[in-house]
């Protein structure tokens, strides 16, 4: 079994970033997620988002989760679980 300091149920653009800010914070992460892949509701926007750059104007929904996926990858390892899984 592995321990985390931090389980964060879904792996949408919320969960992601909430990830985020704990593996800055050097807290070891694990998300679960109904879904078999990152980003949530993201992945079914094929439309280009309004709005400011920050906010990811003209990128489409499923650019933008795959954005926010790797933003962790500098952190290392996440424990991902899908909750189709036995965990």
């Amino acid at each position: 079994m592995r321990e985390r300091d931090l389980i964060i149920i879904g792996a949408g653009p919320a969960g992601l970033s909430a990830a985020k800010i704990a593996l800055e914070a050097g807290l070891t992460v694990a998300i679960f997620d109904r879904g078999l892949d990152y980003g949530g509701q993201l992945n079914k926007q094929t439309h280009k988002f309004f709005g400011s750059e920050k906010q990811y104007a003209k990128t489409r929904g499923i650019d933008i989760a795959k954005i926010l996926f790797t933003e962790l990858a500098p952190y290392g390892e996440i424990g991902r679980a899908s909750c189709r899984e036995r965990v």
